[in-house]
């Protein structure tokens, strides 16, 4: 974690946490990235299950880091972080999809009305 650190060593810390190498964060997504979608579809625990809350955690997380609030996390256009997010297809695929549900697109209008 960096929420604690000195303001002058956070982005250092920040580049060491999503390092591909030895990054632990990066390691993690490398994880979670590994577990999901193993059926091939865009849902975390497989089509037999469809839209789980597990998606609904993949999409918070992926949400969090690419929303450009975390200093020193790289965010491309699409507001991917693009060396977290883009690097592991299965969780990019069920941010997407759950981004595409009908319901969560009501959830977002109703509670996060875009200004």
């Amino acid at each position: 974690s960096t929420f604690r650190t000195p303001k002058d060593e956070v982005e250092e810390a920040r580049k060491k946490l999503i390092d591909p190498d030895n990054g632990r964060l990066y390691k993690h997504m490398k994880g979670l990235n590994s577990v999901v979608c193993r059926d091939g579809s865009v849902f975390a625990c497989g089509k037999e299950h469809g839209l789980t809350v597990a998606d609904l955690a993949v999409w918070s997380l992926v949400g969090w880091l690419s929303g450009g609030k975390l200093d020193h996390i790289p965010v491309d256009l699409d507001h991917i972080p693009v060396d977290l997010v883009m690097s592991f297809d299965n969780l990019k695929n069920i941010y997407d999809n759950v981004e595409r549900e009908e319901k969560m697109i009501e959830y977002q209008k109703q509670f996060y009305p875009k200004e």
